[in-house]
């Protein structure tokens, strides 16, 4: 059931139960109120009668009987009140009605009789199809007791309960009418923005993630999710263009890595079946084969260490300890002297040096990295100026070369596994492409803010912060 279906609905039902129980409770309260506003009335008049009657007794005298005066006054006392509602009857201990202003007389119960007491009783009682408020009470007369009774019909209160509650059950029809239209036309507002959104979701799942959601309302919340459907619908969008990025990424990293083993190990089986089929005879050839084949193998050991060395780096294995910068620097330009004077490469190191808490093995394979990687791009370049410039300040240190540099469109790849410039040049100048993958894991461990600019055939530069205790 939709929404605005059980809105409409439950709250028409709600509205139906409560106008009812309502209308109910105000008539039952206004029916009780009049009832006791008939009885008091009708005690405030019984006195009066009472007393009028009572006022007859020195009127005894050999004319008229004790019951002829009663009937006098009684009668007087009808004809001026004019109320054909009320009636008036008085009894013997014996039960013997002498006086009735009633001709069919009341069938009574006994028990208002009572001349036990001098307290009057009242009771409501349903005769003759009618509804009366009965008073009783003994009353003495002429050294004689007698019971007066009081007798009220009351039928026009329970007639205008009866009308009232028939006004009720006829304004029902007309109440939640009107109250329907009006909650139809609020539930149709409020669940306006959830059809527009439940499209949405659908256009969502579609994959269709620039649909926005455009609904204004004077309702808080209904903006607000709103506001929070976009703002989940670019999340999920750039979310899901991260995972394919990433997911290229790895493909990239599966078929490279394929391609890095597959290399090698074609080499070694093609030279390993002609030594095994005895078709080189050449004593020289077949040292060359044998030399093939180990080179092959390290490569293939170099790249399952460097593999292994991606996976395991993490922050659970540091050995921290203040490590000098410069001299970890000086240590990596006595370890890559032959390639720079191979490469006729100028190494500078400027700036002052500065101590830092940090992994002194996890920074030297950083910087031998990036340096290693400046050494390749200048060998790499027709150039006549071949340097490379370290640069020291502070809490920073900066690399730049002179190198054959990076498209900008391939800056954000540079730390995928296997990233290589120039592919058709890296087995002559070394490395598989994990060092930068390598580089990239080390930097998130020891939390080190890396920064890189790059020209094509001008250079890279290569800036990074370090975070921590500096001395």
């Amino acid at each position: 059931m939709k929404l605005k279906n059980k809105l409409f609905i439950n709250f028409g039902i709600l509205f139906f139960i409560t106008l009812n129980i309502s209308g109910c409770f105000l008539i039952k309260s206004t029916f009780n109120t009049s009832i006791q506003k008939a009885i008091d009335e009708s005690f405030r008049e019984y006195a009066v009668i009472y007393s009028n009657i009572k006022s007859g007794e020195n009127l005894n005298n050999l004319f008229l009987t004790t019951e002829e005066i009663i009937s006098i006054k009684s009668d007087n006392y009808l004809s001026i009140i004019q109320n054909p509602s009320i009636n008036l009857e008085f009894r013997t201990k014996n039960n013997k009605i002498i006086y009735s202003s009633n001709s069919n007389n009341f069938n009574l119960p006994n028990k208002l009789f009572s001349f036990d007491n001098d307290k009057a009783n009242y009771i409501i009682l349903n005769f003759n199809k009618t509804n009366n408020l009965i008073i009783s009470k003994p009353i003495s007369f002429n050294n004689q007791n007698f019971s007066f009774t009081y007798i009220n019909n009351i039928d026009s209160l329970y007639n205008t309960q009866n009308n009232n509650i028939i006004i009720l059950f006829e304004l029902n029809f007309l109440f939640i009418l009107i109250f329907l239209l009006i909650i139809y036309l609020i539930s149709s507002d409020i669940t306006k923005p959830l059809s527009i959104l439940s499209n949405n979701i659908d256009e969502i799942i579609k994959g269709n993630f620039n649909k926005k959601l455009s609904y204004s309302s004077d309702i808080k919340e209904l903006n607000t999710i709103s506001t929070n459907f976009n703002l989940m619908s670019e999340e999920i969008k750039n979310k899901i263009a991260l995972l394919s990025k990433e997911n290229l990424s790895k493909q990239r990293f599966i078929n490279n890595l394929t391609h890095e083993i597959k290399t090698p190990l074609t080499s070694i089986i093609g030279y390993s079946s002609l030594i095994i089929n005895k078709k080189i005879k050449d004593i020289d050839l077949i040292h060359k084969s044998f030399e093939t084949i180990y080179n092959d193998g390290k490569r293939i050991e170099s790249l399952t260490t460097n593999l292994i060395k991606l996976i395991t780096l993490d922050k659970s294995n540091l050995d921290i300890e203040d490590v000098h910068v410069l001299s970890v620097l000086e240590d990596i330009e006595n370890t890559i002297k032959i390639k720079l004077i191979e490469h006729n490469i100028d190494f500078s190191i400027h700036g002052f040096d500065f101590i830092i808490k940090t992994d002194k093995y996890l920074l030297t394979t950083l910087l031998s990295n990036f340096i290693d990687n400046s050494i390749k791009a200048i060998s790499n370049h027709n150039t006549l100026e071949k340097k490379i410039i370290i640069v020291l300040n502070k809490n920073s240190l900066v690399i730049k070369d002179s190198g054959i540099g990076i498209p900008k469109e391939d800056l954000d790849k540079i730390f995928e596994p296997f990233y290589m410039i120039n592919k058709s040049r890296v087995h002559s100048i070394g490395g598989f492409g994990l060092g930068l993958a390598i580089c990239s894991k080390i930097i998130e461990i020891l939390n080190i803010k890396f920064y890189i600019s790059s020209i094509p055939n001008k250079g890279t530069t290569i800036k990074l912060i370090f975070k921590g205790d500096f001395i």
